[in-house]
């Protein structure tokens, strides 16, 4: 449903924006050291501070609402689940949002040098490249996040259909929770250094070969004062009896590793090598073709946006219900549970019963992706050029949020209503199950999980082990400007496959539907457009002074000269759609899928479509998968959502005044012909009444005008 704007206190937004302010210096000095040789240095510092804060900062919003056990701040952060809520003519899914204060300066330095040089048939270029990246965030304790779920509220029996978020929290009763207790600031480093080296060589006047290698040194950050640590599954955690999976401390001194960098390594196997060709086999055609590998960083090198853990030095103590909502996490009026430890606390049994995070196996890797390409261009006519080529990629080391350490095994699942008791209940004990560490306390589930003494692991944007591959055929035809023409068209037919959606957007949340499955998450890509056309075009009216019509000087020429119509029309397809169920697996994954009903077209006819009248998808082709079992339908339907077609015109004058002096009038016009592109459906089979609306649209025509006076 679309999203009503919510008043203060509760409004979604960090309205008091301050920055960024950004200061730039750029310095480089090119050196020609014979007609051939050419030497280009550079340097640079670029300064950028950004302070992020909602007007409630600094109001003492939890004490005004009776909430105890957090930061006295702004107003919490309210979540109702995923179907939203209607409350009148507020529809909304959340409140708070995005309320707390953030800080961060960031300063990036960089140091470049650069030699060309042309010896005989061959233009050669190679140089390096070093950047040192500093990141400082000030991210101050929060008045916490709260989460309503329907399960609080719903039919012990009948979960998946029962139940409202929104009465879960008149009721007080808290799906989970967490809120960050944190008074240091953070300082990540990211160093970078890079070295290539370029060869194009002109073997004969009608074949050009390329060659070329790229290493690439994208060590894993620092920070700069030690305040980091990770969670390492071997080492031993006093706090949980001797189990496996303890914090480690970077940095020197008692309870430390005496190690900077907490990862795995660094990796330095980054080579990239490049080669194409140019062939012209005759005079009126081209071939050319290519393959190249580049290195992009991830998590651990500061990719993403990512940022170390610093447990002990800061917390994010996380409440959660233990028996997927059977029990709340805990009462709004008994306020935030307090039975955590609370920083500074040097310990490898830091934040036991709460979440924590940790490195990857293999989070020294960067992303890498492969490109190739292969083409032909042909001139069809005089100014008519064809253009057709194969372009193809693969990407390897994706981010991805497939991978969730601490799910319980997908086999337990045959123990049904067993895994959400306690632990020391009769009948979890009469089937052979016991505490897995002294002073446990929680589910059978939570028993059951990999870490059953952390509440959740997060990978820190460091579970690289996405992949993608992208196919396309692509062609243009392109019309040069002639007799007061230009056009150019492009077609496009792709398809790119991925497991990685999970951090891309769509359906997906933050892990995979099954850990211990991870090859069904390879599916189309939420972002995946099958089919593409752009047409644009420029044409210059045939009127005015030197033109074949009205070939007029004078005060009619300026008048009527000048004239230029030009526009821009693309075509494409519809995203790939997924649907989904409410999730009451007691694995602590983050979703589940429907069963598909065989015979039954999940999407109905639309050639009429009204939103006020009609669904787009049809609720009875899926069912809710019976209690403690998974869904069978696929990760992305056979189902697009609506396609996208836009055409933007513009009229242009420009009148000379003399030489080097001339006013520019200008109309144009964003979507010409009024179209509404509909957005995709609610795709929640848990919600029969939304599943298969669309409620929001885009589009609307738009138009503008604009003088200048250029001089």
């Amino acid at each position: 449903m679309g999203l009503a704007p919510l008043p203060l206190p509760i409004a979604n937004t960090r309205d008091g924006v301050q920055g960024p302010a950004q200061k730039t210096l750029r310095l480089s000095y090119d050196w020609v050291i014979n007609p051939t040789t050419v030497n280009h240095l550079a340097s640079g510092h670029t300064r950028q501070y950004q302070r992020l804060e909602s007007p409630n900062q600094g109001q003492d919003w939890p004490k005004k609402l009776g909430l105890t056990g957090t930061a006295n701040g702004a107003f919490p952060a309210i979540y109702f689940g995923t179907s939203g809520i209607d409350i009148g003519t507020t529809s909304f899914t959340n409140w708070g949002q995005n309320q707390e204060l953030l800080v961060t300066v960031s300063n990036t330095f960089l140091l470049s040098d650069s030699l060309s040089m042309v010896k005989g048939k061959h233009n050669l270029k190679m140089g390096v490249d070093f950047r040192k990246l500093q990141n400082n965030l000030s991210l101050p304790s929060t008045s916490g996040y709260f989460f309503f779920d329907h399960n609080e509220t719903a039919l012990p029996s009948a979960r998946g259909t029962t139940g409202n978020g929104f009465a879960s929290f008149l009721l007080g009763a808290v799906d989970n929770a967490n809120y960050t207790i944190n008074d240091v600031t953070r300082g990540m480093r990211y160093p970078y250094f890079a070295a290539y080296f370029q060869d194009d060589v002109k073997l004969r006047p009608n074949f050009t070969l390329n060659l070329g290698l790229r290493w690439d040194y994208l060590p894993t950050m620092v920070e700069v004062n030690d305040v980091y640590s990770i969670m390492d599954p071997t080492v031993p955690n006093p706090a949980a009896g001797g189990r496996l999976g303890a914090l480690i401390y970077a940095g020197d001194g008692p309870g430390r590793t005496g190690r900077r960098r907490l990862t795995n390594g660094i990796s330095y196997d980054n080579w990239g090598p490049r080669i194409g060709l140019a062939w012209q086999p005759k005079n009126h055609m081209v071939i050319r073709t290519g393959y190249g590998i580049s290195y992009y960083p991830t998590g651990a090198q500061g990719g993403g946006n990512a940022k170390p853990p610093n447990f002990g030095f800061a917390a994010n103590p996380s409440f959660y219900s233990q028996d997927v909502g059977l029990t709340p996490a805990f009462y709004w009026d008994n306020g935030f549970p307090q039975n955590f430890d609370r920083p500074p606390f040097i310990s490898p049994g830091f934040g036991v019963g709460s979440g924590t995070a940790y490195w990857n196996e293999n989070a020294k890797e960067p992303t890498y992706r492969q490109d190739w390409n292969f083409g032909t261009q042909y001139q069809l006519a005089e100014n008519l050029l064809f253009d057709v080529a194969y372009v193809g990629s693969k990407s390897t080391h994706l981010t991805t949020g497939v991978f969730n350490l601490n799910q319980v095994d997908s086999k337990y699942l045959s123990l049904g209503n067993l895994l959400t008791q306690p632990i020391d209940d009769p009948a979890v004990v009469a089937a052979g199950f016991a505490l897995p560490y002294p002073g446990f306390t929680g589910s059978l589930a939570q028993a059951l999980r990999p870490f059953p003494q952390y509440s959740g692991i997060g990978n820190t944007n460091s579970a690289n082990m996405g992949n993608a591959t992208y196919n396309s055929l692509q062609m243009k035809l392109e019309k040069r400007f002639s007799n007061g023409l230009f056009l150019l068209s492009s077609y496009t037919w792709s398809k790119t496959l991925t497991d990685a959606s999970s951090t891309i957007g769509g359906f997906f949340s933050t892990s995979a539907r099954d850990q211990y499955n991870r090859r069904l998450e390879k599916a189309l890509a939420f972002s995946d457009v099958p089919s593409r056309l752009v047409v644009a075009f420029n044409y210059e009216l045939p009127i005015g002074p030197g033109k074949p019509h009205a070939n007029v000087t004078g005060a009619a020429g300026r008048i009527l000269g000048g004239w230029q119509i030009n526009g821009i029309m693309s075509y494409q397809s519809g995203t790939p759609i997924s649907v989904g169920v409410n999730n009451n697996l007691p694995l602590f994954n983050d979703r589940n899928l429907p069963n598909v009903v065989p015979g039954v077209n999940p999407k109905f006819d639309t050639s009429n479509f009204d939103p006020a009248r009609d669904l787009y998808l049809n609720i009875a082709a899926f069912a809710e998968p019976a209690p403690f079992t998974y869904g069978n339908a696929p990760s992305i339907l056979n189902v697009r959502n609506f396609p996208s077609y836009n055409e933007d015109f513009g009229i242009m004058k420009r009148t000379v005044i003399r030489e080097q002096m001339n006013i520019e009038f200008r109309f144009e016009m964003f979507n010409a012909f009024n179209r509404h592109i509909f957005g995709g459906p609610s795709s929640n089979v848990s919600d029969p009444f939304s599943f298969g609306k669309v409620t929001s649209a885009s589009g609307g025509r738009q138009g503008q005008f604009a003088l200048k006076f250029n001089f």
